[in-house]
C-alpha cells in the first residue's frame, strides 16, 4: 500500500490559528508523558480528561504507540501528535480509535492533528478509526487511519461544522469517508486521500446536507466511488475512478473527474 505524502498548507495553518478558541489559547498544555506511570494503561485518555476538567487545552502526544481507545466528549480539547506514523493510537478491540462526541449532547471546539489511528477488532465490531457523533466545530487534519473495522473517518448523528482535511484512509472494512446522519450539516472534506480500492463499499458517502467535498483523491468503490444521498452539497474536483451516483433531491453541484 503506497502512502501519499501530505503537505500541510500555510493557508490552513493560518486558518487554524485564526479560529483557535480563546478558551484553548488561555489553557495550558497537557503532556501525555506526564500521565505515564507503571501500571497506568491509559495515559493518553488521562491527559484528555485533565484537559476537559480544566475547561480545555492542548493535549500533546509524543512519537510512540498508545494502545487505547480515546473518547473526547467535552469542549475545547486540541490533540496534537508528533505526525503520521509517529504518534499511533491503536484502539484494538476496545472501541473507535478516537471518538469525538457521543450518543447525546454536543461536543464542540475539537482539533485532532498529526497522528495515525487504527482498530483491529474486525468488521463485526463496527469500530471506526475517527468517529464524530453529535459534535460541532471539529477539525481533523493530517491524520491517517491505517485500518478500521468499519469506516476510516465517520461523521454521524447531528454533527455540524466539521472539517476533515489532508487526511489519509489507508484501509477500512467499509467506507473511507462517511458523512452520514441526515441531521448533519456543513461538513467539509478537502484534499483527503483514500489509498485503497473496495469491491463491497463506496469510498465517499454523503448523506449530510449543505457541505463541501473537494479535491479528494479516491480509490475505486463497489459501484461508485462517490454516493450522494444528501442535499445542497458541492462535490467538485474529486478524482473518483468509479464515478458518482447522485440520488439527492436537492441542488448538489458536481464537477468530478473519473
Amino acid at each position: 500500500m503506497i502512502k501519499r505524502t501530505i503537505v500541510f498548507s500555510t493557508l490552513l495553518a493560518f486558518t487554524l490559528a485564526l479560529f483557535l478558541p480563546g478558551q484553548v489559547m488561555a489553557a495550558g498544555r497537557f503532556l501525555v508523558s506526564d500521565y505515564e506511570s507503571e501500571g497506568n494503561d491509559d495515559p493518553f485518555q488521562d491527559a484528555i480528561n485533565a484537559a476537559e476538567a480544566a475547561g480545555g487545552g492542548f493535549v500533546v502526544a509524543e512519537a510512540k504507540t498508545y494502545n487505547e481507545a480515546l473518547v473526547v466528549d467535552d469542549d475545547n480539547v486540541w490533540i496534537i501528535g508528533a505526525g503520521i506514523d509517529q504518534t499511533i493510537v491503536n484502539g484494538g478491540t476496545d472501541g473507535h480509535a478516537i471518538l469525538i462526541g457521543g450518543a447525546t449532547g454536543d461536543t464542540s471546539g475539537i482539533l485532532v492533528r498529526g497522528l495515525t489511528a487504527k482498530t483491529t477488532g474486525g468488521q463485526s465490531n463496527n469500530y471506526d478509526g475517527i468517529s464524530i457523533r453529535n459534535a460541532s466545530d471539529v477539525m481533523v487534519v493530517e491524520v491517517e487511519v491505517e485500518d478500521a473495522d468499519r469506516h476510516a473517518f465517520s461523521i454521524s448523528n447531528t454533527s455540524t461544522d466539521i472539517l476533515i482535511a489532508y487526511c489519509v484512509a489507508t484501509l477500512a472494512d467499509e467506507i473511507a469517508f462517511f458523512s452520514g446522519g441526515t441531521s448533519s450539516t456543513d461538513i467539509q472534506m478537502i484534499r483527503n486521500v483514500s489509498d485503497f480500492n473496495s469491491s463491497t463499499h463506496t469510498q465517499l458517502w454523503i448523506s449530510s446536507d449543505d457541505g463541501l467535498f473537494v479535491q479528494n483523491d479516491l480509490g475505486r468503490g463497489q459501484n461508485n466511488s462517490i454516493r450522494m444521498v444528501g442535499d445542497n452539497n458541492t462535490v467538485c474536483d474529486n478524482t473518483n475512478p468509479a464515478g458518482t451516483n447522485d440520488t439527492g433531491s436537492g441542488n448538489c453541484v458536481q464537477c468530478n473527474s473519473n
